[in-house]
């Protein structure tokens, strides 16, 4: 079974007129995911959350095994 290299688990993002989620989603570690949707449907949203350069509304996310505490940074180190 392979590890999971990120999961978003009951992420949400408040907008000013809406709430995007909750979030569900789980990347094993070697597989390549791509999100499909229509425009303004919340497909940047989940990466932005993980490269830290979005603040959630709700806790559950991690990179690898390790959860990640809200607030700081994203777990994956990366930027869009």
């Amino acid at each position: 079974m392979a590890k999971e290299a990120a999961i978003l688990h009951g992420v949400q993002k408040h907008y000013k007129d809406f709430t995007l989620g909750p979030i569900d989603l789980t990347v094993p570690t070697g597989t390549i995911v791509g999100l499909v949707g229509e425009n303004g449907a919340g497909k940047t949203t989940p990466l932005k959350i993980l490269c830290g350069e979005s603040r959630r509304r709700r806790h559950g996310l991690a990179a690898g095994q390790q959860p990640h505490r809200s607030g700081c940074p994203g777990p994956l180190g990366c930027g869009i």
